[in-house]
């Protein structure tokens, strides 16, 4: 037995959708914008020379990080003192005289510290034990 169905109607909505939600118009970049100007598209003028302006030397390097770990002397007479240093991670030997990372010269070895005279800003540095 086949029962009859009245067809079905869909919902109707009760307000019509608008066509385009509230506020898409707005723009809130425009708000007090004045008029574009004329704008110069070519190069810009040179600046004048500075009068009076000290001219400055270029910065000197940063130092490298330099440690003294230890200090070792030779069996010879008189013995060779020769000191341990750790160079930005890396192990040096070096005896007087010896250049480090070509700015940077041996001049003594003491008991506890060594003296490197700096080439570049012609200083001296003084390293001790820790």
């Amino acid at each position: 037995m086949l029962l009859s169905r009245p067809e079905v109607e869909p919902l109707k909505p009760i307000h019509a959708r608008p066509s385009e939600p509230p506020g898409r118009t707005r723009n809130p970049f425009t708000f007090g914008a004045a008029q574009p100007t004329d704008r110069h598209t070519g190069p810009l003028p040179p600046l004048p020379p500075p009068e009076g302006l000290p001219e400055l030397p270029l910065p000197i390097p940063a130092a490298p990080a330099i440690r003294l770990i230890g200090l070792a002397a030779g069996r010879e007479t008189p013995p060779v003192r020769m000191a341990i240093l750790n160079v930005n991670d890396d192990l040096v030997l070096a005896h007087v005289g010896d250049t480090i990372l070509g700015r940077y010269t041996l001049v003594r070895i003491g008991d506890d510290a060594v003296e490197l005279h700096d080439s570049v800003s012609n200083e001296t540095l003084t390293v001790a034990l820790p």
